[in-house]
């Protein structure tokens, strides 16, 4: 474990989309599961890309499905809540343990928006906190991915849902 803490990150960038779309109608289609096209962009989106939800997502499906062969709306909404389980324990959970104080702050006010893409200086106003500085939490974040600069001076949660898990660990904290 220690090897593998020390050695090289290797940034990755996220899955394509159309790619995932592809990638879960062939292999639902061959095991002769039924999915529609619609559902199928659901799906993707619900991954956002990130490779360990696309390989989860496809994998409760599968599971779910099994019997009906049938992968539609009413059953992403009945797998979604072991879905983001999974993502917190398995994923997040560590994600966000690695994190600073600071960089948690910046989180939250991050979280606090109603938006996908939030302006740098609502975070900066919402921890009060000079340009330099969430400037370099900034970077922090984006050199571990959990966040992506989406435009100038605005940026977005890289990971599927995890806008819901940080303001969830926000109330948790709160009240320990």
């Amino acid at each position: 474990m220690t090897f593998i803490l020390r050695g090289k990150r290797i940034a990755l960038s996220s899955l394509n989309l159309t790619q995932i779309e592809y990638s879960y109608r062939n292999v639902f289609s061959e095991a002769s599961y039924s999915v529609e096209d619609g559902t199928l962009i659901e799906m993707a989106v619900m991954t956002k890309g990130y490779s360990y939800a696309f390989q989860l997502l496809g994998y409760l499906a599968w599971k779910k499905a099994k019997h009906t062969k049938i992968i539609d709306a009413n059953l992403l909404e009945q797998i979604k809540p072991e879905y983001l389980l999974e993502l917190d324990q398995n994923a997040y959970t560590k994600i966000f343990d690695g994190l600073s104080n600071q960089d948690r702050k910046f989180l939250y006010a991050m979280a606090q928006s109603d938006k996908n893409r939030v302006l740098i200086k609502d975070i900066r106003q919402r921890i009060n906190r000079p340009s330099n500085f969430v400037a370099n939490y900034r970077r922090r974040l984006l050199d571990d991915q959990v966040i992506k600069v989406t435009n100038y001076g605005e940026v977005a949660f890289t990971l599927p849902f995890f806008r819901e898990y940080v303001l969830k660990r926000q109330v948790f904290e709160e009240l320990e």
